[in-house]
């Protein structure tokens, strides 16, 4: 069906209909401002079933930056239903060159012109769930091919030309395996061509975020395959899970096309074509067309086996390989680091034993059967795989034991949940007959007896779909509630016909509700070799160094999930790694220290608890004491306390704990967690009031952490003593920038010293306004602890503030809408002119975040008016420099500086919140409009302000800021030293973007001073912080990669300049004219004119009143002057001699 095309999507002008296609329509989009055409995808309410695909392809590479991957450029509703502008590739797909060939013209009536991003013609392209149920029965091992005459076998001229792009796809494969990616419909359709002829992946509609499961499976089942049959591999053909090596056999259906003119497998009928790719070798490529040398043809071979281990594991393998055929230089991007699921390996015995029993059970034989095991061993993943063979000839359904379940037959619910889904008619008669019964046993409200109990079989029993074999899995089963593990019981004993019980068991720990189940598989331990293949199998290699398998046995002693921990936590710790060719290393010298710091994930703390249970008394006791001090422990505490050091040597030789340099920790951080669960309170209470007076005992001979006191004493019981240390604890925290400690012992402190519930809230707003009023990454993690808190309390002044605060820190507008209104409602409760100020501030946050300026500059004079007519001075001030900021962002600097001089300096310094920020603005504007002076002067004192408030991520940003001023005014060496002390200051916190900016300033500090490798490494150390996800977007990286076009073209490497300079924003004019400027730099170093750039630059600063004295308006000068002067090898933008001889000597 084709949907109308739109006049306009979201910004965007529609100019024409490019395709249409089984995941949506593709329409050619123009910006009316800028001209930028786009790609823009979208559907209508005609086509309700793709609105999943096309937010799973936003939602999966809109973060993705990637040369060869489309680019996502917006995203948002129209008209209720989602869309996205992409970049506009280009007109030619991989399709058009393997059909036309080179050198053939494109015409708008070709049926195979890809429009951008969407073929018109998507027949191929198709869901085969219907086709993959039935396959499992249809599939013959022995399947013959059907062999197609190959009329349009390329030369190889031809084909060398083709296989390039495939060394772009590789790039783009390994970026988005990286981050989990797998496309799963790679095809020559969605590769199109850029006009500089770069290859680019397209089309995201089926993609998924691969799992990568390394511990335990998830009992689902899913028999879904989507893709395009002719590329589909295996595991998609018979719809098993999928990982990266999905897409690199698509890619060897893609090469092999390329170099034979046919795909591997081809046939008329769908499902043959299937089979085939799951059973059936491939033709040789070579034989098809004799050209092809062996090592392609290997090549290809390889990426075409239908078991995904024996495939290459990574596509910058295949990237290397052919890059060695074609004899193109290696890859030039980083290998990625990710492993694969385990292999499912050293189970053949078990599986075909519960493969038999299945079959039995489908030929009418009854089944109940429990597969036992200590906990990781595979237990999951066997059934896991049991299912995933049979497909849709039985109906599996999954239940899970819970240890704190309280719920009658809770285990059993979520399968009747999925019973009533599949037989709608059926369950919707027995709710009708019993709805407030079912309702009471499933809220846990009904006391449940033996009448319940046949009243819930028979509701089975009636609900089943007898006309195919049925199995309950339950997994966990030994920790089942008694009445779920009683009918279950019920159902082996006295089975349903048709219904049979899988109960997956660890038989190490206690059983809570025992079930007679005489069939039993037990799974043991596995061999050295098997771990071997699974390793092997992790990282994609069919080799591995042995000494890495002997130490990962010796860790997991044949333990499949632990080994799987192990590789995870080795790769992250760098012990395990790949180098820039591929190569799989082990760091040897580091495995011992490696496995001495070993820590595992939450899913091993319960494996890790069944250490403690043979343990004595007095072991017990001892590691309790260990537990209460944390994880890591000086020997002498231990003595002190134990007045004995007998137990902890035991413990020591007994593996449980180990030494830390000259310290003891336990070798399982998780077994601490699980030790000190064993405790009671008054135990917990005691053991900490000793550890406490002892460390208190010795802070008067020692340097004691004031945290570790807080903590002991409190839990202790001894509150009074524990409380300054708390404040002790905050104030420090807050030097290192942990805010999440800070606060928390803020509260802590508050608590200690009973203050009253005003006092405390009073204390904590107060608090909240000095130290985070801008960190809304912090305040998110505490934000639903104090509105929580705040509901309790009762006061509808403070909900109103604390409400306030949540908005303001939340970045979803949905969300700030429905906290500001519950915001507003409690301040016209309260009526509190200071909660009503909270909210005007709040409502200024939401209309921010909506970018509607007129309705955050209506909130501001608002909040102006009000704060004066109420007497509100620091929110009369900070509404003033807001407005004051937001004028000079707009350019009228005249009338932001009026607002700034409205501001009474002795009424100010009665706040000093508003103090600092009123310095900061002043500052802050005197350097846009190029009053270096007044700049540096306002600056200063704020840093003077700043040094006696402690707080050392204000102070960083304000010496960060100052450090500009300085090198603005050629006093470098000034603004060198600066930039040292904020080094010094965040070298150990997580100042992510302090560090980023002044690793950009630093950079072109030591560029002034001559220091040109000094730069260019504060340069790398700019781009690796940027980097960090704490950042996400910011503006700054455009002026990093301004400033690094500047480094470039001032060392003569022009092309890299041209390549760093970022693009026209349309809406930051201080960038955009930057970037004008340097763009007529780079003109007059090739020896151009610079007359477009200066006329476009001076367009900017006019309209927007940047003085001659700012940063915008100084390089203008210097490029006009530059321009007057004819140079022709001007690298440096200004005159020579204004710059250090040392630098002009170094490049010239």
């Amino acid at each position: 069906m084709s949907i109308k095309t739109k006049e306009k999507v979201g910004p965007y002008r529609i100019l024409r209909r490019l395709g249409e296609g089984g995941m949506g329509v593709v329409d050619l989009g123009e910006d009316p401002i800028t001209g930028q055409r786009v790609a823009i995808k979208h559907v209508t309410v005609d086509a309700g079933p793709i609105l999943d695909g096309l937010r799973r392809e936003v939602r999966l590479i809109a973060e993705i930056d990637h040369a060869h991957v489309v680019r996502i450029l917006e995203h948002e509703l129209w008209d209720e239903n989602p869309w996205y502008a992409m970049e506009f590739v280009g007109s030619e797909s991989l399709r058009h060159r393997l059909t036309r060939g080179p050198g053939k013209a494109l015409t708008e009536s070709d049926p195979t012109r890809i429009f951008g991003h969407l073929s018109t013609n998507n027949s191929d392209e198709l869901d085969t769930e219907m086709i993959v149920e039935e396959l499992p029965t249809l599939l013959v091992p022995e399947t013959e091919i059907v062999e197609l005459p190959s009329t349009n076998v390329p030369p190889p001229e031809v084909w060398s030309q083709r296989l390039k792009a495939v060394t772009d796809i590789c790039s783009a494969l390994s970026e988005l395996h990286a981050h989990g990616i797998v496309h799963r419909d790679l095809k020559p359709e969605n590769i199109l061509f850029r006009p500089t002829g770069e290859a680019v992946l397209v089309d995201f509609g089926i993609s998924m975020l691969s799992s990568g499961s390394l511990g335990r499976e998830k009992l689902t089942r899913s028999l879904r395959a989507s893709g395009t049959p002719a590329y589909l591999s295996p595991e998609q053909a018979m719809s098993r899970p999928v990982d990266a090596r999905s897409d690199l056999y698509s890619l060897g259906c893609i090469m092999f096309e390329m170099v034979t003119g046919r795909v591997p497998f081809d046939d008329p009928i769908v499902l043959k074509v299937l089979q085939h790719h799951a059973f059936s070798a491939p033709p040789s490529a070579r034989a098809l067309n004799p050209s092809v040398p062996a090592a392609l043809d290997e090549l290809i071979t390889q990426l075409l086996q239908k078991s995904p281990q024996d495939r290459l594991g990574y596509a910058i393998d295949v990237d290397d390989r052919l890059r060695k055929i074609l004899k193109l230089p290696a890859p030039n991007y980083p290998a990625p680091h990710y492993i694969y699921t385990p292999a499912f390996v050293g189970r053949d015995d078990e599986y075909n034993e519960l493969l038999e029993r299945i079959q039995r059970f489908v030929d009418g034989h009854p089944l109940g059967i429990k597969i036992t095991g200590e906990g990781g061993i595979g237990k999951t993943r066997l059934v896991h795989e049991v299912v995933q063979a049979l497909g849709q000839s039985v109906h599996f359904h999954f239940g899970n034991g819970d240890k704190n379940g309280q719920i009658s037959f809770g285990a059993l619910i979520p399968i009747w949940r999925t019973l009533m889904s599949e037989n709608p008619n059926r369950a919707l008669a027995i709710m009708h007959r019993q709805v407030e019964w079912w309702d009471s046993v499933v809220d846990g409200t009904r006391v449940v007896g033996w009448e319940d109990l046949q009243r819930v079989r028979g509701n089975f029993a009636e609900v089943i779909d007898r006309g195919s074999p049925q199995i309950f899995v339950l997994d966990d089963a030994h920790e089942l509630d008694p009445w779920s593990a009683t009918l279950v019981e019920s159902l082996i004993t006295d089975p349903i016909a048709g219904l049979g019980i899988i109960l997956l068991v660890r038989d190490t720990e206690t059983i809570r509700a025992p079930i007679a189940c005489d069939d039993e598989i037990h799974l043991e331990r596995l061999s050295r070799a098997n771990i071997k293949e699974i390793i092997a199998s992790m990282t994609g290699v069919s080799t591995i160094d042995d000494i890495y398998v002997d130490f990962a046995m010796s860790q997991c002693d044949g333990n499949p999930f632990f080994l799987a921990e192990i590789a995870r936590v080795a790769m992250q710790e760098n012990v395990l790694r790949r180098d820039a060719a591929g190569r799989w290393h082990v760091a040897s010298d580091r495995l011992l220290t490696f496995g001495d710091n070993l820590t595992t994930s939450n899913r091993v703390e319960a494996l890790l608890e069944s250490q403690l249970a043979p343990l004595s008394a007095e072991l017990l006791d001892a590691l309790q004491w260990c537990a209460c001090i944390g994880s890591v422990f000086e020997p002498s505490l231990l003595r002190d306390l134990l007045e004995t050091f007998d137990p902890i040597q035991e413990l020591l030789e007994k593996s449980i704990l180990t030494w830390h340099d000259t310290r003891l920790r336990f070798r399982h951080l998780k077994l601490a967690d699980a030790t000190y669960k064993t405790l009671s309170d008054e135990e917990k209470e005691r053991k900490h009031r000793a550890i406490g007076e002892l460390l208190e005992a010795r802070s008067k001979r020692t340097d004691t952490s004031p945290f570790a006191l807080a903590h002991h004493l409190e839990m202790g019981g001894l509150k009074e003593r524990a409380a300054p240390y708390h404040y002790l604890a905050c104030m420090q925290a807050i030097r290192s920038g942990s805010n999440i400690e800070s606060y928390n012992h803020f509260c802590r402190w508050i608590i200690c010293t009973e203050a009253t519930d005003e006092e405390f809230w009073n204390k904590v707003l107060d608090y909240l306004g000095q130290h985070f009023s801008d960190r809304s990454h912090f305040f998110e993690r505490i934000s639903d602890d104090l509105t929580a808190k705040a509901e309790a309390y009762g006061d509808p002044s403070i909900l109103a503030k604390v409400l306030s605060y949540a908005t303001r820190h939340e970045d979803d507008l949905e969300k700030q809408t429905k906290l500001l209104v519950l915001a507003y409602a409690a301040a016209l409760e309260s009526q509190d002119p200071r909660a009503h100020a909270f909210v005007l501030r709040a409502e200024r946050a939401v209309a921010n975040t909506a970018r509607d300026m007129a309705h955050w500059e209506n909130a501001v004079l608002q909040l102006i008016d009000f704060a004066k007519a109420h007497g509100l001075v620091e929110d009369h001030a900070e509404a003033l420099i807001e407005l004051s900021l937001y004028r000079s962002e707009q350019g009228k600097f005249r009338e932001a500086r009026s607002l700034l001089d409205d501001l009474d300096d002795e009424t100010l310094r009665r706040s000093p919140r508003s103090y600092r920020e009123y310095l900061s603005a002043f500052a802050v504007l005197a350097g846009d409009i190029g009053n270096t002076k007044e700049a540096i002067e306002a600056f200063e004192k704020l840093v003077a302000e700043l040094r006696r408030d402690g707080d050392n991520r204000a102070l960083c940003t304000t010496l960060w800021n100052l450090a500009n001023q300085y090198h603005r005014a050629d006093r470098n060496q000034e603004a060198h030293d600066n930039l040292r002390e904020v080094e010094t200051i965040t070298g150990f916190s997580p100042f992510f973007d302090i560090r980023a900016y002044c690793a950009m300033l630093q950079a072109r500090v030591e560029f002034m001073l001559g220091n040109l490798q000094r730069a260019d490494n504060y340069y790398l150390r700019a781009e690796q912080a940027f980097d960090h996800p704490a950042l996400g977007p910011n503006r700054y990286r455009s002026f990093l990669n301004l400033q690094r076009a500047e480094f470039f073209r001032r060392t003569g490497k022009l092309d890299e300049a041209v390549e760093r300079l970022p693009e026209l924003t349309q809406t930051d004019p201080y960038l955009d004219a930057m970037v004008w400027v340097e763009r007529g730099f780079l003109n007059l170093a090739r020896g151009q004119s610079a007359n477009r750039e200066l006329k476009s630059s001076r367009v900017i600063i006019d309209a927007h009143g940047f003085g001659p004295d700012s940063e915008p308006g100084r390089r203008i000068q210097a490029l006009q002057r530059a321009s007057q002067s004819g140079a022709r090898e001007l690298w440096f933008g200004e005159r020579a001699d204004e710059l250090p001889k040392s630098l002009t000597s170094r490049v010239l």
